[in-house]
This record gives C-alpha cells, sequence and structure tokens, in this order.
C-alpha cells in the first residue's frame, strides 16, 4: 500500500472565485509550457470557451482524435492505456452524464490520480462543499455541483487565479468581491494547515467531534457547520445515525439520508450508523465511549407531549460536551417530509369494521341481559386492543376508539339511537373510555412493533451465528463461498453473484437466485467487479460509481488482498443501516475463512515441499552409501580380474564373478525399487491387472532371489486349492523378492524362510515367516514408513534404504489388499499378505 502511495499522481487545481476569472487559460498556457519541456501532456476535457482552438495548438487531447465539445466526459479508459505525465481536466466539480463510469468528475480524476499521472484541473470557491452556506448567504443559491473539501486541501498545489472576470459576469461586483474575500480566506486556511500540520500524538488528545444524522434536507448544514468546526480545531470528525427499530423510512426520506451520508464521507467523516429506539441515551452513550469533546445537532421540533428539546435532554444525560445546535432552514420541506400519508388497506378496514359489529353484537346481548354498563365498555377496549392486534398500521385502532365512542353513545346511552346524553357523567364516561382505548391500542401498536422488530433481529442474529458456526465446519473455498451467499440470501431476501478472485483475475461467477431467472442480466455486469478487483472500492447500484448496475458490488478482502467480488441485487430496494452492518459482519468473516482456506492450504504445500525435500535428502544420503559400497565391489573385483585374471585359478574367478554378479542384483533390485516408488510419488504407476496363479507367482520371485538364499532353507507351502487372483503379477513378485530379501539379510545363515500361501475368507493370504530374531513392538509401528530400517546396524558392508516395505504396503493397497507384520513362533517374524481372491468358473 505505501508502494502505492509513492507512485501516486500529484493534483494542481487553478483555484478562482467565479466564472470567466482565467484558471481554464492558466492551466493551458503552463502545459503548453511543459510540453514544450518534453512532458507528455494531453487534454482529457476542456470547457469549449472563445478562442479555445488557438491556445489548444501542441496539445492533444485523449483519446486520439479532434476534441468532441459537444461530449463533456473524461475517457478514463483511454487516459489509463496511454498514461501520459500529465492530463488537463477542466471543471472538476461537474457531473457525469447518466450512465457514466463514476458519478462526479472528481473521482476521475481520483482514479487517474491512482495510476500515478497527474492532473491539473480548476475549480471555484463555490465549488467547496463545506462553504455552501456561506455561499447562500453571499450569492441567494447554492451549487448542485461541489467537491469534498479534502480534495481541495490535500492537493499538491493550489494556485490562486485573481482575474477580472473577462465577461459581463451575472453577479453583482459587490458579490463578486464577497466570492473573492472568500477564495482568499480559504486560500490562506488552506496554507495554514499545511505550515502547521499536527503531530500524530496531537490527533490521539486533540478534539473529537460528533454529528447526528438525519433523514431530513436540512441535515446538510448540520454536516458543513460540523465539518468547518473540524476544520478550525482540526478535530476527528464522526458522523452517527441512530436508526429506530420501530419506524421504516419511506422512500423520501431514505433518499435525503444517503445523500446526508454521501456529504458526510465527502467532508472526511467516519460514519456510524446503530440502531435503537433511545435516541438520546445511545447519542449520550457513544460520546462517552468514544471520546467525543463536541456535538453539533439540527434543531429537533417539539410537540405537546414532550417535555424537552433532543438537546436538552443531551445536556442532561451529558453535561461535560459542548453541544451545537443548527436550526432548520427549511421549515415547508420538513412539513412535506414528514408529514405521512395517509393509505388504507381494504383487509384492515373490513378486520377493523367486523371487530366493531362483533363487539356492538356483544354489547347489544349484555345490555338485553342488563349487564352494567362497564361491562359494555370494557367490551369496546377489548374490541379496540383485537383491532390493534390483527391490523398493520396505527390509524386503524385510533379509528376504532373514536367510533367506539360514538357507537356507545348511540345505541346504550340514554336517549338511545342519538349522540345526546342526559346525564352529564356520560361525558366523562365518553373521556375515559376513548383515553383508555387511545392508549390501550398506542401500546399495543408499541409491543406489536417491537415485538415485530425483536423476532427480525433475532432472525438476522440467528443466521449471522448460523453462518459463523457453518463457516467453521467448511474446509474448502467451494464450501464458504456457498455457505456465505446462501446466508446473504436468506437474509437479505436477494439475488447474490459472487466472483472468486484467483492471481488477481475473476474467475467464472456463481450466481445464487432466490427463483429461476435469467442470470445473463448478472453477467452483463462483470466489467464493474473487474473495476471493483482493480480499485479496490465498491461500485454499482447506490453508489456514485457506474451506479447504472443492477447490483451492489463490494470486495471480500483482508486489507489489501482481495478474496472475491461479491454483488446483490438492489432492485430499487436499498439495504437499511441494519442489513447493511449484518451484512458487512458475514463478509468479514467471508475473508477471514478464505484467508485461513488460503494459510492452510499453503501451510499444507509448505509441509509438502518440506516433506519432499526431507525425503529427498534422506534419499541423497542412504543412495551415496547404498550406491557406493557395492559398484566399488563390483569395480573392484572387476580390477582383479583385468590385471590378474591369467595367473588366477578357476575357484578365485568363480567366486570374484559371483560377487559381481550378486552385487549387480542387488543394485537392479535397489534400482527397480526407486523407479517404483517415483512413480507411486507422482501418481504414474499404472497396474496391469490379470488373473494370475498365485503358486506361479511365488515360483517367479524365487528364481530371482539372490544366490545368497543357498545359506537359507525356503520352504514353500502350497494350498490344496487352485489360488487365482487378479492382479499385476511384476509387482506382487516385487513385493515378494524384498520381502524375502529381508529375511535373509536380517536373520543368521542355515534358518528356515517359510512362505506360505492359503484360502480364508474370500481372500488369499501369503505368509512369509523367518526365524530371526524378530521385530520389536515399537519398531511394528514404523516398519512400513520410507526410510525407516529396524536394523539400524550393517549387513554384509550395505545398509537398507528402507524402501522395500514402505513400498511393498503401497502396492498391496492398490491391489485393495493389506499386509501385515507379526511376531513368529517361538521366534522371528511374519509378513502376511492378502489379496483379494479371483473366483474360478469351471465349464464341462
Amino acid at each position: 500500500m505505501n508502494e502505492e502511495k509513492k507512485h501516486q499522481g500529484r493534483l494542481k487545481i487553478f483555484f478562482g472565485y467565479a466564472m470567466h476569472t482565467g484558471k481554464t487559460y492558466a492551466m493551458l498556457q503552463e502545459a503548453k509550457e511543459l510540453t514544450d519541456m518534453s512532458n507528455d501532456v494531453v487534454v482529457g476535457y476542456i470547457e469549449n470557451v472563445e478562442g479555445l482552438e488557438t491556445i489548444l495548438k501542441g496539445l492533444e487531447c485523449v483519446p486520439n482524435r479532434q476534441l468532441m465539445l459537444s461530449s463533456p466526459e473524461v475517457d478514463i479508459d483511454a487516459i489509463l492505456a496511454r498514461h501520459p505525465h500529465i492530463v488537463l481536466i477542466d471543471h472538476m466539480a461537474h457531473t457525469n452524464r447518466n450512465g457514466s463510469r463514476h458519478l462526479k468528475r472528481y473521482q476521475d480524476i481520483l482514479e487517474i490520480l491512482e495510476a500515478g499521472i497527474d492532473v491539473y484541473t480548476t475549480a471555484n470557491v463555490q465549488d467547496i462543499v463545506s462553504l455552501q452556506d456561506d455561499i447562500n448567504k453571499i450569492t441567494g443559491e447554492h451549487s448542485s455541483e461541489t467537491i469534498p473539501d479534502y480534495l481541495f486541501e490535500q492537493a499538491h498545489q493550489v494556485k490562486f487565479i485573481d482575474n477580472e472576470p473577462q465577461y459581463e459576469h451575472h453577479y453583482s461586483v459587490e458579490t463578486l468581491k464577497a466570492l473573492r474575500e472568500l477564495a482568499i480566506k480559504c486560500c490562506a486556511q488552506r496554507i495554514k494547515k499545511l505550515t502547521s500540520l499536527p503531530s500524530k500524538s496531537h490527533f490521539i488528545n486533540s478534539e473529537h467531534i460528533l454529528v447526528c444524522l438525519s433523514p431530513s434536507p436540512s441535515n446538510a448544514k448540520v454536516i458543513r457547520t460540523a465539518a468547518k468546526l473540524a476544520s478550525t480545531y482540526q478535530a476527528r470528525l464522526t458522523a452517527l445515525y441512530i436508526a429506530p427499530l420501530d419506524k421504516k423510512l419511506s422512500k423520501k426520506e431514505y433518499q435525503y439520508l444517503q445523500e446526508n451520508i454521501s456529504l458526510a464521507k465527502d467532508l472526511q467523516a467516519q460514519i456510524e450508523v446503530l440502531n435503537d429506539n433511545k435516541v438520546v441515551f445511545e447519542i449520550a452513550e457513544y460520546a462517552r465511549i468514544s471520546g467525543v469533546t463536541k456535538i453539533v445537532l439540527g434543531q429537533s421540533p417539539t410537540h405537546f407531549f414532550q417535555r424537552s428539546s433532543l438537546s436538552e435532554q443531551l445536556v442532561r444525560l451529558a453535561p461535560q460536551l459542548e453541544i451545537y445546535v443548527i436550526p432548520y432552514i427549511d421549515e415547508r420541506s420538513i412539513f412535506k417530509l414528514v408529514r405521512p400519508q395517509l393509505t388504507l388497506n381494504r383487509q384492515d378496514f373490513m378486520r377493523t369494521a367486523g371487530m366493531l359489529i362483533l363487539s356492538t353484537l356483544i354489547g347489544g346481548i349484555f345490555y338485553y341481559l342488563d349487564f352494567k354498563e362497564s361491562n359494555i365498555i370494557l367490551i369496546y377496549i377489548l374490541g379496540v386492543l383485537m383491532t390493534a392486534l390483527i391490523t398493520t398500521r396505527r390509524i386503524y385502532s385510533l379509528a376504532s376508539s373514536f367510533i367506539s365512542v360514538l357507537i356507545f353513545n348511540f345505541l346504550f346511552t340514554s336517549p338511545r339511537l342519538t349522540l345526546r346524553a342526559y346525564d352529564s357523567r356520560y361525558i366523562v364516561t365518553f373521556i375515559i373510555m376513548f383515553i383508555v382505548a387511545f392508549i390501550t391500542s398506542s401500546m399495543t401498536n408499541k409491543l406489536q412493533t417491537s415485538a415485530k422488530d425483536s423476532a427480525q433481529n433475532a432472525y438476522r442474529m440467528k443466521i449471522l451465528l448460523e453462518t459463523n458456526q457453518k463457516l467453521q465446519k467448511e474446509k474448502n473455498k467451494e464450501g464458504i463461498i456457498s455457505v456465505t451467499c446462501h446466508s446473504l440470501m436468506k437474509l437479505l431476501q436477494r439475488d447474490i453473484i459472487f466472483y472468486p478472485v484467483s492471481k488477481n483475475n475473476l474467475e467464472k461467477p456463481l450466481i445464487f437466485c432466490q427463483s429461476p431467472k435469467d442470470t445473463s442480466i448478472f453477467q452483463n455486469e462483470e466489467a464493474v467487479a473487474k473495476w471493483v478487483l482493480k480499485n479496490n472500492k465498491h461500485a454499482g447500484a447506490t453508489t456514485k460509481t457506474l451506479s447504472n448496475a443492477l447490483c451492489l458490488y463490494l470486495a471480500v478482502r483482508i486489507g489489501d488482498k482481495i478474496y472475491g467480488i461479491i454483488g446483490i441485487y438492489i432492485d430499487d430496494k436499498p439495504l437499511d443501516s441494519y442489513e447493511n452492518n449484518i451484512m458487512l459482519s458475514i463478509l468479514g468473516e467471508l475473508a477471514l475463512s478464505l484467508e485461513n482456506e488460503s494459510v492452510i492450504k499453503e501451510k499444507a504445500t509448505a509441509d509438502l515441499k518440506a516433506k519432499n525435500e526431507q525425503l529427498r535428502a534422506n534419499l541423497l544420503r542412504s543412495i551415496s552409501h547404498d550406491l557406493r559400497t557395492p559398484l566399488t565391489s563390483i569395480s573392484g573385483n572387476a580390477g582383479i580380474l583385468l590385471s590378474t585374471g591369467t595367473i588366477l585359478d578357476e575357484d578365485k574367478k568363480k567366486q570374484l564373478y559371483s560377487d559381481i554378479y550378486d552385487d549387480s542384483l542387488w543394485l537392479i533390485n535397489l534400482v527397480e525399487n526407486l523407479l517404483s516408488v517415483t512413480r507411486i510419488e507422482n501418481g504414474s504407476m499404472n497396474l496391469n491387472l490379470k488373473v494370475e496363479l498365485i503358486e506361479d507367482v511365488i515360483n517367479e520371485a524365487l528364481k530371482h532371489i539372490n544366490t545368497r538364499r543357498i545359506q537359507h532353507h525356503i520352504q514353500v507351502i502350497q494350498d490344496e486349492n487352485i489360488l487365482l487372483a487378479k492382479i499385476d503379477a511384476r509387482l506382487i513378485v516385487q513385493v515378494i523378492m524384498n520381502i524375502l530379501d529381508n529375511a535373509i539379510k536380517y536373520t543368521p545363515d542355515h534358518t528356515t524362510i517359510t512362505i506360505q500361501s492359503y484360502l480364508k475368507d474370500k481372500n488369499i493370504y501369503i505368509d512369509i515367516a523367518d526365524e530371526g530374531n524378530g521385530i520389536n513392538d515399537k519398531d511394528k509401528e514404523h516398519i512400513f514408513d520410507m526410510f525407516y530400517t529396524a536394523n539400524r546396524q550393517v549387513a554384509d558392508s550395505r545398509r537398507s534404504l528402507g524402501l522395500g516395505l514402505s513400498l511393498c504396503q503401497s502396492i498391496i493397497q492398490a491391489h485393495h489388499g493389506e499386509i501385515k507384520v507379526y511376531d513368529n513362533s517361538p521366534h522371528g517374524t511374519v509378513f502376511q499378505i492378502s489379496l483379494p481372491a479371483q473366483e474360478v468358473e469351471i465349464h464341462e
């Protein structure tokens, strides 16, 4: 990451206080001077102004064609492909056309800067987002095209163009003068910050400002005020939104909230979202835990039942904090925002009417049975309570409360069938009845909403817990991705697309849909996923980058390492704050699981390499001695025959020939074992299976046994039955030879080695028993391990490589058989081989 920052392009802003003050001409003039100095300078976009063609001479445009002034968009791909030294891009606050890669031109500039290309651009003081309230006071209007403050403050260079407007301006002289003063002040504050950068320790102990977010259009002023306050104090800025559990935001409210969050991000605020109904308590608690010193919030309207405002409640809960209250500036827009839209549901209307009719019928029965009026009142209150339980909106229970009072007055009070009452005490009864019904219905609705939210939150937390538990059980990448995507699909009720990343490239996408649909609509958005992979930022729906996409794309990452790109189908239904938090938690679990899987795989690879290196070292160490000894013997005996062969008697020659032959057979057997081990290790050993007679296999093995067997008595005991097995005879012969060779090598001379074959439980057994000293129990556990030898002493000037028995086990297991070792009686060792028997069909 640090390496990338070193090579990031530099931003130079030609800054002015109004249009037509010569910013573009100053930028182009400097660019021409750089071109004359052999710098590769290209034009990304320039506003079409008088005399532009003349000053553009000598500068190239991107792409390499005539400048299309009617197409005010920057061709980022062409710029990145050419990779010039400097790109000229006019009016950085411009909002791009719908369908562009980025919503704002300054985002195009940021992507170019990240590619290591310098950018020259222009901006006015009206473009700086935190100054919009000051601009409104001066000009009476807000700018719709703005840039974040950090771009201006962190630019490599800002050049203030202090010229008179070249053309007649729509601003008055006084307005221009005020704008000029504001621009100079802005540049001075930037210089002051650059020359007095606080140390890291200063930041730790500095001010921390908290601004409260809300889904209100006037909240933008609150955020800008907090940003200016943070800039003045050089303080950290946090934007906090408390999402109520019992209220769903309307589409308009959600839009305002997203705009306010986006504004806070542009002003470099850290965004925090909490879910709770106790707004004041959560703000005070967060401020206490996070070390907040100042709180900035908007003036909240109070109503009849509210005893104190939000700021007054905060003062009581957190008296140590400085609280700044910013008044609302557009009450009409707020009124339009919070005004409820009354929409009636037919089913709820019928349920309310049915409950009123049922309550009236029961009340009529009570009246006929001469029950007291208080019992009838309770029936109506119960009806209101039931209405609150079975309807979806509070308006039905409130209407039921009012109508119940009217019906009770009309049917059950004197004079009946009128809305008048002779007894004045009925007025009190009606009021109490309405209040009780109103309070009951309100509490029921609140409990119902709370229960619903609690159930929903419990369901989401259950999914989060289940996902965590399932991820712990998964061992491979495909299973981890599948578990996570199914959990997200279950949680969000949305379709999911996941692009695994391998070697910094997207693999084939995995699509998880709730119902069968055309999945090609997701695959057409692969370009968005590639952009997210390249830039390590989220993009797609609900963002400012490639916002026309159907899905919101995020990188599944740990630090800068990306393991995948996930897309969540939005379909005009943005994620709420709680869904977004749970989703980010699950994606964090996914990233950790993929990292663990990658670490485990890398560790297994490293262990395998270490094991192979150890095997290689053991093999080289062993073979260096085991090959040298017989080769030395062969060359020595051959040398004796060559030099003194004519004077040696026949018996001596025969002995030397015999020794050369024995050593060569031993070498052949060793090389054969090494080749077989190599084939098994790389998986290239192919079995040539045929039905063979076990007696012939044993006899063939005996033919190849070292001539030293004449010092041992080898006894073969055959079964009376014909023993047939489907085997690779060459390999089974090698197994028997290895075991017999060990028996000859490690048992005393003139002892008996017995080979017995027999049939038992549809398996053929071959027992090879010797009368040696046996193998202790500790060595039996490792006798079939590669490079392990039970007898560490030198036998006939040779050591064993420890390959034979390991090879035998591999060959027998490849035949779906088994090899065991146990003690012989009274002494010695028995190696038992079992192979599946082949049934014999006899045709007479």
